[in-house]
């Protein structure tokens, strides 16, 4: 799907605008009964592509500021940039076998080498470089809409700086933000290390949400920045 034409990715997404548009989501109005929880890079790619869908081509989405009106965005190990080391560590973690294990990462680093080298050459933005800027248009995504980047230390395909510098981008434009950061767990593996803390962190958002509070964050750079409700590491 990653390297499908947006418009052919737009078609997939015709069955869950029709489920959206039954639920009543998709009409102009101030219920947001929406949780959005995006999983890894394709979670944030699939969610934007969605939205774009909506915008284009339902009528209602047009008399509404933001295609989805949710209440509350869950940003589970995302969102990501491209990266050839840690792309080929993360795709052949899984396979056992040695020899099986060196032949993929010669095929996964292949295909990661000429999609980097094509978006240098061409200049053109790349599709994480696109699904980060749409996470943060707010005719896509409300800028109301509270959100949680959970991520972690030991995640070995996303990096800990993208996360924190998108997460800074979206509070300086107003959106209210929390960082839940693990220390131990894998990608999209928080919720099994620590299912307690993980759906109280969904919980809250979703709370706050509703009730309208404000995560303030300490005036610091993103190494820096610290969850607004203090959690032992995992």
């Amino acid at each position: 799907m990653f390297w499908q034409a947006e418009n052919v990715q737009i078609e997939y997404f015709q069955p869950a605008m029709k489920l959206l548009r039954d639920c009543g989501i998709i009409y102009p109005s101030n219920d947001d009964r929406l949780l959005i929880h995006a999983f890894s890079n394709g979670g944030c790619v699939k969610l934007t592509t969605l939205a774009k869908a909506i915008r284009r081509h339902d009528p209602f989405a047009l008399k509404q500021s933001s295609a989805l009106q949710a209440r509350a965005v869950i940003m589970d190990s995302c969102p990501g940039k491209i990266g050839l080391f840690r792309g080929i560590r993360a795709f052949s973690a899984a396979i056992r076998n040695r020899l099986l294990r060196y032949l993929a990462k010669c095929i996964i680093g292949s295909i990661l080498i000429f999609a980097v080298a094509y978006y240098r050459i061409t200049r053109l933005p790349d599709l994480f470089e696109v699904m980060q800027r749409d996470l943060l248009d707010p005719t896509l995504l409300p800028f109301t809409s509270h959100r949680a980047y959970i991520y972690s230390n030991n995640d070995a395909l996303i990096a800990v700086p993208v996360v924190e510098a998108h997460a800074q981008v979206a509070r300086n434009k107003g959106i209210p933000v929390r960082l839940e950061k693990y220390e131990r767990t894998t990608h999209v593996g928080h919720m099994r290390a620590n299912s307690v803390r993980y759906w109280d962190i969904v919980r809250d958002t979703w709370e706050d949400g509703k009730y309208g509070k404000s995560l303030e964050w300490p005036d610091k750079g993103p190494k820096d920045l610290q969850s607004p409700k203090v959690r032992a590491p995992l």
